[in-house]
């Protein structure tokens, strides 16, 4: 598994970027995981810890609904 690549309930989240621009990919690693709508997530952020934080949202967000 590459460094960047985390495991979080499910889903394969790979975080990317430097600087204040940080991008996400948040996947499920199984078929009966809901997907999110979009798979690709820029956002302002400083850190790669904060990028982190806000795929963890939206997938718990996610989960919730379901």
């Amino acid at each position: 598994m590459r460094a960047n690549l985390t495991n979080y309930r499910g889903y394969c989240i790979d975080v990317f970027g430097k600087g204040i621009r940080w991008h996400y990919s948040a996947s499920p690693r199984s078929p009966d995981l809901p997907i999110l709508n979009h798979n690709v997530f820029a956002l302002d952020a400083e850190s790669k810890g904060l990028a982190l934080a806000d795929a963890r949202l939206r997938i718990d967000c996610l989960l919730r609904m379901v």
